[in-house]
Formats: C-alpha cells, structure tokens, sequence
C-alpha cells in the first residue's frame, strides 16, 4: 500500500525544516554585511572558506535530495517529486494541479545544483577531476538556492493549507547558539 499524501508531508517536514536551519546560517555568516565577510576572513579564512563551502555543499545534496525521482532502483524516495505524484494519484485536482506546477517550476531552477551534487558532490566524475576548473559550464549562484527553497516554501505551504493546517514558517527559525551568536562572541573582547 502506498503511503498517504499527508504521511509524505509529514515525512518532508523535517527534511524542509532541516534546509532552512542550516541555510539560514549560512546566510547569516556570509551575507549579512562587507564588514562581516572581511572580519570573519581576517579572523581565520581557511576555516571560514570550509564552513562556507559546506554549507553550500550541502544544500545542493539536501535541494538534490528533495527533487529526486519518486523512485531510484525501484526503492521509494521521500522527495518532493514523490508528495505531488501521491497528490495526482489521490485523484485531488485542486491540490494536484497547483502543485505539479510549483514542482516544475523549482524542478526548472534546480538542474545546475543537481548536476554539482551529481558529478562533484555524491561522486567525482572524472572528466570534472581532471578539468581546471570543475563543471565550468554550470554555474549556480546563491540566488538559485534562494528561488528553489522559496518554491519548497510555497509547495509546502499549498499541502499545509490542503491538510488545514497553519503553513510552516521555514524562515523564522530560531536556533540558541546559532551562527550570530557565534560572531558576536568572536567579536567580543
């Protein structure tokens, strides 16, 4: 028996929830101000060029998670892909429809994130090893991640209204001890 619509949901929710966390630090690290990025690259810039390569590293894996195929090796995902399938087969119009074109239009911003974590991140092809630069044809910016998590934010707020539920707010998470507090005390005297 298939899982229900609203057991993926469920499911996703924390997968969701698990992005913004972690993306909203890197936010919060590298795009708050010059002044920020200059005192953090003067404090220990080696160390902040791996925290900033992580963080990005891994919201392509976890953005590349979410929009897999429903099914890989006939096994089942938990993925985006696989909430809206379940919601065309629940024969639900009004949730199906909206939904396959919210999933299409982030499935439209993602293919360069998908393509690093494909050939770079989950295994090194080898033709990128080799190269200068590696991928040098796909060049994803921040502002794709902040669109594919936007159209992740309102997908999962057209299923949260479908289950009348409150949506989630994914962008006001508070985390005690989170990468502003960890600023402030480098900044400290």
């Amino acid at each position: 028996m298939a899982p229900a619509t609203l057991d993926i949901f469920e499911a996703l929710h924390s997968q969701v929830l698990q992005i913004h966390v972690r993306w909203a630090q890197f936010l919060a690290l590298f795009t708050v101000s010059d002044e920020r990025m200059k005192f953090l690259s003067a404090a220990a810039p080696g160390f902040f060029r791996l925290i900033y390569d992580t963080f990005r590293d891994d919201a392509f894996i976890s953005l590349s998670r979410l929009t897999d195929r429903s099914q890989t090796l006939g096994r089942d995902n938990l993925t985006l892909v696989t909430l809206v399938e379940a919601a065309e087969a629940s024969g639900n119009a009004s949730l199906a429809v909206p939904a396959r074109a919210l999933l299409d239009k982030l499935l439209a911003v993602v293919p360069g994130i998908r393509t690093w974590r494909n050939q770079w991140l989950a295994h090194t092809d080898l033709q990128s090893a080799l190269s200068p630069t590696p991928l040098p044809g796909i060049r994803v910016q921040r502002g794709h991640i902040d669109q594919a998590l936007e159209l992740v934010r309102e997908l999962m707020a057209l299923f949260s209204r479908n289950f009348s539920r409150e949506p989630y707010d994914y962008l006001t998470i508070v985390v005690m001890g989170d990468a502003e507090a960890f600023v402030r005390a480098l900044q400290s005297p």
